[in-house]
């Protein structure tokens, strides 16, 4: 098989993106893969981190409202369908994969023109402009929610696969707590604001770590590398707590944490889910068309979740809700049962077949 994977900008996409890729390899050893991104963007480490070329196109998103910038960036998008047109003549694919992203948009405008094979995947509850603009275009839309269906009633190409993601090995829970230096009998609290941290998810966290003097159990706190001295410095009582700036093995925290404070980005929900990790979901309340609010709600309505918007966050309503949760074992246990109902554990599986399908129906 000769597939491109157009997967840039964030983590939620590239990581499904390069699951999909290694999908296909393992099931088709003798496959050309290439990836599509930006100059500057993170999924240039990552993808040759991961033994995949990587090439380029020119592409941004077009700002909100009547901003004059938009004009140099509607110069910039035809140049990309330029470069688009040149790497799919070349390259010759027998599928197009996006994973999100406004780089997806040059290449699926060229490629569905092409009559080439062409598939989307969107991770957010919400469709994101390239899914809605694209829709009727496209061979098959995936989704990584049931609700994202829902929202896409005007589409009949579209597939609930869930979303792919690294999968950890299992490890005895016990084994790891030794490893991480955690101790077996106290429960764990997971806090993570993403790579980058979370100012005011990150303050108020320290908050309730100092206003809580006979806390029953541990935390791992991902501060982010911008918050990181500022927690260390800001904590008082550190007993049963790990601050850490950026985690590289977070499979490993969350496979063995109780509760998960967390944003609302869809690839931390499918790996909460797949997991079934009880969580405090804390949005980003400056995400595009509000899609993180979206997202956790779909962990609110099963159960799976609270949800506590940023503007209502106070150290009062995150100590409340967290005790609420942590200390009851029977709420745990279903809030988990619940979370893994959320899960689909095969979407590698599930979206390599459809990728098959694509191919063979065209």
């Amino acid at each position: 098989m000769k597939a491109i994977i157009v997967a840039a900008g964030t983590g939620g996409h590239i990581t499904p993106g390069i699951s999909i890729a290694n999908k296909i390899m393992r099931e088709e050893p003798d496959s050309k893969i290439i990836f599509i991104g930006t100059k500057n963007g993170m999924e240039n480490d990552i993808v040759l981190k991961e033994g995949y070329e990587i090439r380029h196109i020119r592409a941004e998103g077009l700002k909100p409202g009547l901003d004059l910038d938009n004009i140099r960036i509607l110069f910039n998008i035809l140049f990309g369908i330029g470069d688009a047109k040149k790497i799919i003549k070349e390259f010759k694919p027998d599928v197009v994969i996006g994973t999100g992203g406004y780089v997806s948009f040059p290449i699926f405008k060229v490629a569905t023109k092409m009559k080439i094979p062409t598939m989307l995947h969107e991770s957010n509850s919400i469709p994101g402009k390239v899914v809605k603009i694209m829709a009727h275009k496209v061979n098959t839309i995936m989704v990584g929610f049931k609700k994202t269906k829902e929202n896409m009633k005007d589409a009949d190409n579209v597939v609930y696969t869930g979303t792919p993601t690294k999968m950890l090995t299992y490890v005895s829970p016990i084994n790891l707590k030794e490893k991480l230096v955690l101790k077996i009998d106290l429960p764990i609290l997971l806090i993570t604001g993403g790579s980058q941290g979370a100012k005011k998810l990150n303050e108020n966290v320290i908050q309730v770590l100092n206003k809580t003097k006979d806390r029953k159990y541990q935390v791992i706190f991902v501060t982010g590398k911008n918050n990181y001295d500022y927690a260390v410095q800001n904590i008082q009582n550190k007993e049963n707590v790990q601050i850490i700036s950026y985690a590289y093995n977070m499979e490993e925290y969350m496979s063995i944490a109780d509760v998960i404070i967390s944003r609302a980005g869809a690839l931390s929900l499918t790996e909460i889910c797949i997991m079934g990790i009880p969580s405090i979901i804390i949005p980003f309340p400056y995400s595009a068309e509000n899609h993180q609010i979206y997202n956790a709600q779909v962990l609110k309505d099963a159960g799976a979740g609270e949800v506590i918007i940023e503007e209502d966050l106070t150290i009062e309503l995150l100590k409340d809700t967290l005790e609420r949760i942590i200390y009851n074992k029977e709420l745990l246990q279903d809030m988990r049962n619940k979370a893994k109902g959320l899960a689909v554990m095969n979407a590698e599986d599930v979206i390599y077949k459809e990728i098959k399908k694509a191919i063979g129906n065209c």
